[in-house]
């Protein structure tokens, strides 16, 4: 496509307008995500703000988990990017940058075992090696009664856009083991710490 063209295209159609130098115009989009300065440079417009949750996803309901991995389905609470899936509880990173991820969880009363919880990237089943994980909390429990195991971890990680992740668990106290359902218990969120 030739410039003539590029410039003739469009609905409605192009205007031209001429600016003294002096006097540089700034032509922007609609919602101003896209920004074209006088001088030719462009900038475009973050698609999520800086310190402050992109998500939260939580649940105030208990959850089962199986002797075994288990990736962490939240129902959604937050989502400014639309970029949580709570049917599988993968979120896709919408920006390149650093990101600064919440998981929280709390095993019932059980005296055997080890568990498990740790961030994934990647879309293979939970625990598995077709996922990188990262930012794992480990305990093997060898007290009788033990009253419960809670943890919240904060893991910073710089990641592309497109990178899908999700909180995962594991637990070997021989059975079925409920995680208590709590919004300061049993979530999972991110926030993004910007591109440095």
């Amino acid at each position: 496509v030739d410039k003539q063209t590029l410039a003739d295209s469009g609905t409605p159609a192009p205007t031209t307008n001429t600016f003294a130098t002096a006097t540089p115009a700034t032509i922007r989009n609609a919602d101003s995500s896209l920004l074209i300065s006088g001088d030719g440079t462009m900038r475009t417009k973050r698609l999520v703000e800086t310190g402050r949750p992109v998500f939260v996803a939580a649940s105030r309901e208990s959850i089962n988990t199986a002797n075994n991995w288990a990736r962490l389905i939240l129902p959604e609470v937050l989502d400014t990017v639309n970029g949580y899936d709570p049917a599988t509880g993968l979120f896709v990173t919408p920006e390149e940058g650093w990101w600064q991820l919440f998981g929280a969880i709390h095993f019932a009363a059980n005296s055997s075992g080890r568990r498990i919880l740790q961030y994934e990237i990647g879309t293979a089943a939970a625990g598995t090696s077709g996922n990188e994980a990262f930012g794992r909390c480990y305990m093997r429990l060898d007290t009788s009664n033990y009253a419960g195991v809670s943890w919240s971890a904060m893991t910073p990680r710089k990641l592309p856009a497109g990178s899908t992740l999700s909180l995962a668990v594991y637990q070997t106290s021989g059975g079925a083991l409920a995680m208590r359902g709590d919004l300061a218990t049993l979530s999972f969120a991110a926030v993004y710490l910007g591109d440095w």
